[in-house]
């Protein structure tokens, strides 16, 4: 029998079960009596709020998150029709401010539901067997018979808030959603009709869609499936002549190489993105692609060639320019800290990991949720590699609760790392019970 989604009981804000739930702004408990009430999943309210995945919803609901954000609370209290005032909040006063940002939080809405509709209901759902790279996803839309400029607009729109799942909840979170977007946008360009000048500006938002596939299987853990994306995404720049694409995609090939490929082609890749970003050539951009450098010269053992490169990638890094590419927000002291400390560790200086671990950590700009857990995920490793348990017990820790609703294979890679170097290397007491209580905590995306 198909499971049935009721509407919510007229007067279910004032049942007693409700009601003190609302006064003391328990959401773990609201979310458990609507649900109760109404027959929903824990999906269904994902979809309902907006901009918040399931895993995120069952930690909310076990009490592991406390909601404490305004804008989080604000977001809750309309996706379930809640009244303000009973969880406090002041009667809306909307300038026109306001409401060209209410109007873009409900494009974003509608979005995530259309995602929903493209995906039959399996959209932020974990990866399975069922994950297929050149298949389109079951029921999905049917393309426009004609698209134009406004077209366009809406796709880019839509890519944008995948970048914002991404930065969210991790690839494992949106990677199905930029699947159907991607497959989307193929249908349009093979089956629409459209000007040259518009099929040549959705061929570059396809570019930079397949680009941000193959980056997302790479942080979920699919390297076969991210080569894949990241081919895709070098035919559609050549195709377009959009050299944006092809410095992004080899750069982050040179950061899944150094990983999972050789030294050499870390090194090969971050100059084929450098020679593709010539005529786009900033100096944040020309940072990042030092950056990328210089882990691979670590891992080909020229220490002074990496450090070098990181020196001179941390002259440049502050100095914005309204020719940097869309993609390159990210980039900050808080990823160069990194590139800083993989290339330490690499060399063998584990001192200066630790030091470039943490200053990571500080500088992570709140935006980047996912990224937080990443690099206290590899603090966490560092610290326990320098022989420091308490404080990697402690930094690790904080890594495992900040992956409430966070799917990605990185840092579910990076915790185990560390879990497994405390194990190794002492055998006390405390140690123990915190490797136990490590290995029992349910990782967002992990299986059993």
């Amino acid at each position: 029998m198909p499971r049935e989604r009721r509407a919510p009981p007229p007067d279910l804000w004032q049942r007693p079960d409700m009601a003190p739930a609302l006064a003391g702004k328990d959401i773990g408990a609201i979310f458990r009596i609507y649900r109760r009430w109404t027959g929903s999943t824990q999906q269904d309210l994902a979809e309902l709020i907006g901009g918040i995945a399931q895993p995120r919803i069952s930690a909310i609901e076990r009490g592991r998150e406390q909601v404490m954000s305004l804008d989080l609370i604000q977001r809750i209290a309309s996706g379930l029709n809640i009244p303000g005032h009973l969880l406090g909040l002041a009667p809306e006063t909307m300038d026109d401010s306001a409401s060209a940002i209410h109007d873009e939080d409900v494009q974003r809405r509608e979005f995530h539901q259309l995602a929903v509709g493209v995906l039959a209901g399996a959209a932020l759902d974990w990866p399975d067997a069922a994950w297929s790279v050149p298949t389109p996803p079951p029921d999905a839309v049917d393309a426009p018979a004609r698209i134009g400029t406004a077209d366009v607009a809406m796709y880019r729109r839509h890519l944008g808030y995948l970048y914002e799942l991404d930065n969210t909840y991790g690839g494992g979170a949106a990677y199905r959603l930029t699947v159907a977007a991607v497959n989307q946008m193929r249908r349009a360009l093979q089956t629409s009709s459209h000007t040259p000048d518009v099929g040549d500006a959705l061929t570059r938002v396809l570019g930079e869609a397949t680009e941000h596939a193959g980056w997302l299987a790479h942080d979920a853990g699919r390297e076969q499936d991210a080569r894949y994306w990241w081919l895709e995404a070098l035919h559609a720049a050549q195709t377009a002549d959009d050299d944006d694409v092809s410095t992004v995609a080899f750069a982050s090939m040179s950061l899944a190489a150094s990983t999972v490929g050789t030294p050499r082609d870390v090194v090969n890749l971050a100059r084929a993105a450098q020679r593709c970003a010539a005529t786009r050539n900033t100096p944040r951009l020309r940072s990042l692609l030092l950056a990328r450098e210089a882990v691979g010269r670590a891992a080909q053992r020229e220490p002074k060639a990496a450090w070098s490169a990181l020196a001179k990638a941390d002259n440049l890094i502050g100095t914005e320019s309204d020719a940097d590419p869309y993609w390159l927000e990210f980039w900050g002291q808080a990823d160069l800290a990194c590139h800083r400390m993989k290339a330490a560790e690499i060399l063998g200086d584990i001192d200066t990991a630790v030091t470039a671990a943490g200053e990571a950590v500080t500088a992570v700009d709140p935006r980047f949720a996912r990224n937080h857990a990443a690099y206290l995920a590899s603090h966490g490793r560092v610290l326990a590699t320098a022989g420091r348990p308490d404080e990697a017990m402690e930094v690790t820790g904080q890594a495992i609760l900040r992956t409430a609703g966070v799917d990605s294979a990185r840092i579910r890679s990076h915790i185990g790392q560390a879990v497994n170097i405390l194990e190794a290397r002492d055998a006390s007491s405390t140690v123990r019970g915190f490797v136990e209580w490590a290995r029992a905590y349910p990782l967002a995306g992990a299986t059993t």
